[in-house]
């Protein structure tokens, strides 16, 4: 079956029309759609329109609250906590960034933590959001329940989500450093969308049920489950497992989103960070060092094969270029089931 190419813009108005014959508000649909389809055209397929499907379940079950009242519950200078109301992540993630950024702006640093939130999808989309106002951002995720993949080191039942963290930071002329990534050895929904492909994935990826080495995609899905491997095993393990403690603690437990293995029902918790470089050095003194330090990791000597050494971020960049020009492709089974659901609620393709 081939796989399906669509411009940019023709994507996105179809997740929002998916979305607008579910009843969801406009400026919602938008926001979401312009989020998966901005994934996509970053090279981020595994955080697109894979993830439609699943949010139009979620609406149909009452999961994501079609009419989320967000709110302030606590407040404080540099800080705020923030009550999603169930609502699209991604809808909640946007608006705690602007109350953090203007936050930041006004004090110097800020925090923010969100609970009864639903999938933000990618963390890079708040964070380079955050670095484009001239902050620093740091952003993490945890889920308290609904989807545990990644097993303590040592264990092999899975209690983590994947657990991910962004940090971006902004460059004069040239697009932030931009830091993505799980705290998992891969994302689940590239787990995922190899299963949806009937592909098998790389060893050292994943454990099956039993504590065993597998490639076998769907063993991460069975009952009972296998686990992902946290960032740094085989040998270092034992690293991805605390930083993705680290998430778990400001996500879960400052928020009181609830920490991994809590609850039944799948429930992101957030937690932000901002930081106004004026409030240290100051932007010039900063860029300075920041820039040097860019010469240098790039004119390092490169290893066979290598053509350049990239900052984090960069390559995202180049993928949007390519793809806003060549269209968005998706795979034939992600592209299917996008079709079942646009045809189920009767929106024309």
């Amino acid at each position: 079956m081939d796989r399906m190419n669509l411009p940019a813009d023709q994507l996105v108005c179809l997740v929002r029309d998916i979305l607008l014959a579910l009843e969801v508000r406009s400026v919602d649909a938008e926001i979401v759609a312009d989020n998966l389809v901005e994934a996509e055209l970053l090279g981020y397929d595994t955080h697109g329109v894979v993830r439609l499907p699943r949010y139009v379940h979620e609406i149909q079950q009452g999961q994501i609250n079609l009419s989320a009242e967000i709110r302030v519950t606590h407040d404080f200078p540099a800080s705020l906590l923030v009550d999603g109301d169930w609502g699209f992540g991604q809808v909640i993630a946007n608006r705690t960034v602007d109350l953090l950024v203007e936050r930041a702006q006004r004090q110097g640093v800020a925090s923010a933590g969100v609970f009864h939130s639903n999938d933000v999808a990618r963390l890079g989309s708040y964070t380079t959001r955050i670095a484009e106002h001239g902050l620093l951002g740091l952003m993490t995720v945890n889920d308290g329940g609904g989807s545990p993949h990644v097993a303590p080191w040592g264990g092999i039942a899975p209690l983590f989500s994947t657990n991910p963290l962004s940090f971006a930071a902004p460059r004069d002329g040239s697009p932030p450093v931009c830091v993505d990534m799980s705290t998992s050895i891969c994302a689940a929904s590239r787990i995922l969308l190899a299963l949806k492909e009937g592909e098998s994935v790389p060893p050292g990826l994943l454990l099956d049920a039993a504590g065993q080495p597998s490639s076998n995609p769907g063993d991460l899905f069975s009952s009972p489950p296998g686990s992902l491997l946290p960032v740094g095993a085989p040998w270092a393990g034992h690293k991805g497992y605390a930083l993705s403690l680290i998430v778990d603690i400001l996500s879960g437990a400052l928020t009181g989103a609830g920490c991994s293995g809590a609850d039944a029902r799948e429930t992101q918790g957030l937690y932000f960070h901002a930081i106004h470089i004026d409030a240290f050095v100051g932007r010039d003194v900063f860029t300075k060092h920041l820039e040097e330090l860019v010469e240098r990791i790039q004119s390092n000597p490169r290893a066979d094969g290598v053509e350049e050494i990239r900052i984090p971020g960069e390559r995202a960049i180049l993928e949007r270029g390519e793809r806003q020009q060549q269209g968005v492709t998706l795979v034939p089974a992600v592209w299917e089931e996008i079709k079942r659901v646009a045809k189920t609620l009767g929106v024309t393709m």
